[in-house]
């Protein structure tokens, strides 16, 4: 298929200089750099496994997460401790 596209002079000129150095068109070469960045986009990557943690963290019985004041009360206390 025959199309117009855009491209900066200077890209093109690389692109250019690119193709005909492997000994191919400038089409082909356009052709392979988007079937790559295509087949690299559709490509699953891995997931991350996170760690999981089963208890012994959390909040002490009794904390409000919701009040600051309690909050910063318990960072006092544990500040005194650690001293």
């Amino acid at each position: 298929m025959r199309t117009t596209v855009t491209i900066d002079d200077d890209l093109l000129r690389r692109a250019k200089q690119a193709a005909g150095a492997r000994g191919e068109t400038l089409g082909s070469l356009v052709e392979e750099a988007l079937r790559r960045l295509l087949a690299e986009a559709t490509t699953r990557r891995p997931g991350v496994e996170l760690p999981l943690f089963m208890g012994g963290t959390g909040p002490r019985p009794g904390v409000d997460l919701t009040s600051n004041a309690a909050l910063e009360d318990l960072t006092d206390e544990d500040r005194r401790a650690a001293v």
